[in-house]
């Protein structure tokens, strides 16, 4: 292997180094904002279901779920966006990628 090949290789190696380094900074980043959401999002889903609210508050719990909903959208469409092999990062969150889209096909049958 010739000199200019092992400096770009180095260089690339540098560069993905780097990219995989800012990607674990965002994973971190969403990591606690992100528990605090689940946590937050059980009560205000089982509280809709069970208990019989007036319409007000129904209404409030909805907008509180698709806020939740929408920070789970930009949190994976921002891990997406960032992952240094976008391919690996969509197939290893297959199953979260279902979850967090899956409303956006079934919410217009609903409504």
């Amino acid at each position: 292997m010739s000199a200019p090949d092992v400096t770009a290789l180095r260089r690339i190696g540098r560069r993905l180094r780097a990219e995989r380094k800012q990607f674990r900074v965002i994973v971190d980043a969403f990591d606690v904002p992100m528990a605090v959401l689940g946590i937050v999002w059980i009560p205000v889903f089982f509280l809709g279901i069970l208990v019989a609210l007036p319409p007000v508050w129904t209404g409030v719990l909805a907008v509180f779920e698709t806020v939740i909903w929408l920070a789970y959208i930009v949190e994976y469409l921002v891990k997406f966006g960032f992952a240094p092999r976008r391919d690996q990062f969509f197939k290893r969150n297959l199953l979260t990628f279902v979850v967090v889209f899956l409303p956006l096909v079934v919410l217009p049958f609903t409504i």
